[in-house]
């Protein structure tokens, strides 16, 4: 049994992304790590448009738990 190729219909959504200069290698690829950002940019837009995600408004902020920054030297882990 073959899986049929997905159509562009198939998917609910879209994010156009404009390329920069950098994204490029020489030869006018698209470098690999460069997909992880335009997935966390598809992502995150359609949180802000669609799910309701406020990056204003930073009431999640408050709950997470906060550590003071760490001096060097200092052992991150105890023996």
């Amino acid at each position: 049994m073959s899986n049929p190729t997905p159509q562009r219909t198939d998917y609910p959504h879209f994010q156009p992304i404009t390329t920069r200069w950098h994204d490029n290698d020489a030869y006018g690829h698209v470098n690999n790590v460069t997909y992880y950002s335009f997935f966390d940019t598809a992502v995150n837009t359609y949180l802000i448009q669609v799910g309701g995600l406020d990056i204003h408004d930073a009431k999640w902020w408050d709950s997470w738990s906060v550590r003071p920054a760490i001096t060097l030297p200092r052992s991150l882990f105890r023996i």
